[in-house]
């Protein structure tokens, strides 16, 4: 799977008008997201992720997620998000490395 997505971002990220569309798989974003529905995707090169944005990145080594930014780290001069589900009471408990970042929702089917 992290090949898959490994060949993704660098589809996306080789040109700014990329984008890949998914469907996401859980209800951890309703209600900006819903289970099920297509969403669009683009490079965080071109479409610099900040607090607000919603991500898609990898998680650990087995699968992605789709969160929302909810702050922005740096630490020895590299970049981690802080992320979080909009359904979900926490915060995710761990950090993301900007470069496990593999895009940027752009678009929704609802918008």
């Amino acid at each position: 799977l992290k090949m898959w997505y490994t060949i993704k971002k660098k589809y996306l990220d080789s040109d700014p008008c990329r984008s890949i569309k998914i469907k996401v798989l859980s209800n951890s974003m309703v209600p900006a997201l819903l289970q099920g529905e297509t969403i669009m995707i683009k490079s965080a090169i071109f479409n610099c992720p900040q607090v607000g944005s919603i991500i898609l990145f990898f998680h650990h080594k087995d699968h992605a997620t789709i969160h929302r930014i909810v702050s922005i780290v740096k630490h020895l001069g590299k970049t981690y998000y802080r992320t979080k589900g909009d359904a979900n009471i926490k915060k995710d408990y761990y950090l993301v490395p900007a470069s496990e970042v593999i895009g940027v929702v752009v678009q929704n089917k609802r918008e």
